[in-house]
């Protein structure tokens, strides 16, 4: 009798705790969408700088480092700057995103101890570049008993000639459900501009062409935070038009989702 007892006890117990760490770990995952870290407004500590995009570039390659001007009055009510064709591509947002780093925090983007959370980028169907990027990368920390992630973001917008950025925004670390999973940049081979070429080829094109090039299109990774899913999902999108594609960053295949045309 005791024995069963004992046993019965030991199997609640186990049950009881997995219940806790699933609670836990939910409410976990809860905050960090409420509190999400791909969100400029989730960060306390955060800047903005104004830019030339019509100069940074060959200002970089030049040697430059003061690309970085303060920004007077309000960063979201800024206009777009007239007379300027943005067609940027993956490399060239990483380079001012390098270089921001550089100024901001004295280190380059360094992608070794740092891991990617998410990519976006943004395009033009009438563009053959990006004209918006944004990065979100994440390190994780352990204090104590307690682990978790710290988060920064960097958000390029030369439209408005405007660079963002966010830093030391903290999430805990769940204990076994949800834990982040990062997006492998050094190892990936299918690069932003490499997913939108394989994307218009297969589909995209045919759906862009339906709406005589009024739409955009949308990069993100991963193409669902909820199942860690680390392709790249391309999106044509109007207001008649859905056209949605994953692609996988390391090997190029890819798989339609969504026609909705």
């Amino acid at each position: 009798m005791n024995k069963r007892l004992i046993i019965v006890g030991s199997i609640l117990l186990v049950g009881l705790v997995f219940i806790i760490i699933f609670a836990y770990d939910s409410y976990i995952d809860d905050q960090k969408y409420r509190h999400n870290p791909v969100n400029m407004s989730s960060y306390e500590i955060s800047d903005y700088y104004k830019i030339d995009p019509g100069t940074i570039l060959d200002a970089l390659n030049g040697g430059e480092t003061n690309v970085f001007l303060p920004l007077q009055g309000d960063p979201f009510t800024t206009e777009e700057l007239p007379d300027v064709n943005i067609s940027w591509t993956q490399a060239d947002y990483f380079q001012i995103a390098n270089a921001l780093s550089q100024f901001v925090w004295g280190e380059p983007l360094d992608f070794k101890d740092w891991k990617v959370y998410s990519l976006q980028f943004r395009i033009s169907c009438q563009s053959t570049g990006f004209d918006y990027g944004e990065i979100t990368y994440f390190k994780p920390y352990e204090v104590n008993w307690r682990r978790g992630y710290t988060t920064r973001y960097i958000e390029i917008d030369p439209y408005s000639g405007i660079v963002r950025w966010g830093d030391k925004e903290s999430y805990l670390q769940p204990i076994l459900f949800n834990k982040w999973n990062d997006f492998d940049l050094p190892a990936s081979r299918i690069t932003a501009d490499d997913a939108v070429r394989i994307a218009d080829e297969n589909g995209g094109k045919a759906a862009r062409l339906k709406e005589d090039n009024k739409c955009y299109v949308n990069l993100r990774t991963p193409a669902s935070v909820i199942n860690n899913n680390d392709r790249w999902s391309v999106d044509f999108i109007s207001n008649h038009l859905f056209f949605e594609i994953y692609i996988d960053p390391y090997t190029g295949e890819y798989e339609i989702v969504n026609k909705d045309q």
